[in-house]
C-alpha cells in the first residue's frame, strides 16, 4: 500500500512539475524510441547545451529498451497508461500523459537501423506506424523530425531478417530480409535512401546523424561512437546532442562550452565536426 500511494505521488509530482516547465517554455521537443536515443542521456546532455545558451527549449522523452515505433504507436492507441523505466537513467515515463500533456513544437521518431534495411517490413510496417503517429497529433504546428540512426553492423558480409508474422505462432516461419550487405559505406547509404523516402513521403525533417557517425569514424577512427552492440558511447551521445542542439538553437556547436563528460579535445574535435561537416 505504502509503495503503490509513493508511486503515484511520484507520478503526481511529475506531472505537476512537467505542466509548470511546458507554461514557461515556448519551444516543446518529445523524443519518442528507444535506448539508441536514450543511451548515455543523450536528450539530457541537448537540454544542457540548450539551457548553456539560454534557449527556451523544453526536451522531454518517452523512450524504452527494444521498444519499436510500431509498439509506441499500440500504446499511443491503448486507452490506458503505459508505464515504462529508461534503465539508463533510472527515470519513470507514462506514454500516454507525456503524449497528452501539451502541444508539441518538435516530435522526433527513432526506430533501430535494420527496420530501413528490409524493404518489406520498412513497407507493411515501420512506415505505416510512422504515418499514423504523425496523424495522431494535434494539428497544430507540430514538426516531426526522422532520426536517421547508424550502422548496426561491424561485420561483412551481412544480411538482417526478421519474422514476417511475429503475432501467430502457428503460422509456417517465414521472414523478410535485407539484400547482401557487402560494407559498411553501402549499409549507411541504405539506410539514408530509407530515411530520406519515408522523411519525404511524411513531410518530416530529416536528422542525418547516422551519415555523421559514418563520416566522424572515417576522420576519427580512434574515438568510439557505437559500443558492441550499436549503443552510442559518451562520444556518440554527444555527437547526437550536438546535431539537435544545431537544429533546435540555430547556432554552432563549436561555439559551445559544455564538454558533457569528455576530455575537451574529444569535444572539441566532435562540436567542429558537427558545425562544419556538410551533408
Amino acid at each position: 500500500m505504502k509503495i503503490t500511494l509513493l508511486i503515484f505521488t511520484l507520478f503526481s509530482q511529475l506531472s505537476v512539475f512537467a505542466k509548470e516547465q511546458f507554461v514557461n517554455d515556448s519551444i516543446k521537443v518529445l523524443f519518442v524510441g528507444n535506448s539508441l536515443t536514450y543511451y548515455n542521456a543523450m536528450p539530457q546532455l541537448l537540454q544542457k547545451m540548450l539551457n548553456e545558451g539560454e534557449e527556451k527549449v523544453k526536451v522531454e522523452q518517452s523512450t524504452f529498451p527494444g521498444v519499436s515505433l510500431q509498439t509506441h504507436l499500440t500504446w499511443m492507441q491503448s486507452y490506458g497508461e503505459v508505464n515504462g523505466i529508461d534503465r539508463e537513467n533510472g527515470n519513470i515515463f507514462l506514454t500516454k500523459q507525456i503524449i497528452n500533456q501539451s502541444n508539441w513544437n518538435y516530435i522526433i521518431l527513432q526506430q533501430g537501423s535494420v527496420s530501413y534495411l528490409i524493404p518489406e517490413y520498412v513497407e507493411k510496417s515501420l512506415e505505416p506506424a510512422i504515418k499514423e503517429i504523425v496523424h495522431i497529433f494535434p494539428k497544430k504546428g507540430t514538426k516531426f523530425i526522422l532520426f536517421e540512426t547508424w550502422t548496426p553492423s561491424v561485420y561483412y558480409p551481412q544480411t538482417y531478417c526478421r519474422a514476417k508474422n511475429t503475432s501467430d505462432y502457428s503460422a509456417p516461419f517465414e521472414e523478410f530480409c535485407s539484400p547482401k550487405i557487402e560494407s559498411e559505406a553501402q549499409e549507411i547509404a541504405l539506410i539514408a535512401e530509407s530515411c530520406k523516402k519515408i522523411a519525404e513521403s511524411n513531410q518530416m525533417i530529416l536528422s542525418q546523424n547516422g551519415e555523421l557517425f559514418y563520416l566522424f569514424k572515417l576522420k576519427y577512427p580512434e574515438i568510439k561512437l557505437t559500443d558492441e552492440e550499436a549503443h552510442p558511447t559518451k562520444a556518440g551521445a554527444f555527437l547526437n546532442a550536438c546535431v539537435f542542439y544545431e537544429l533546435f538553437a540555430n547556432k554552432k556547436a563549436k561555439e559551445l562550452e559544455f564538454l558533457g563528460d569528455l576530455d575537451i579535445k574529444t569535444a572539441a574535435k566532435i562540436k567542429k565536426f558537427v558545425s562544419e561537416t556538410k551533408l
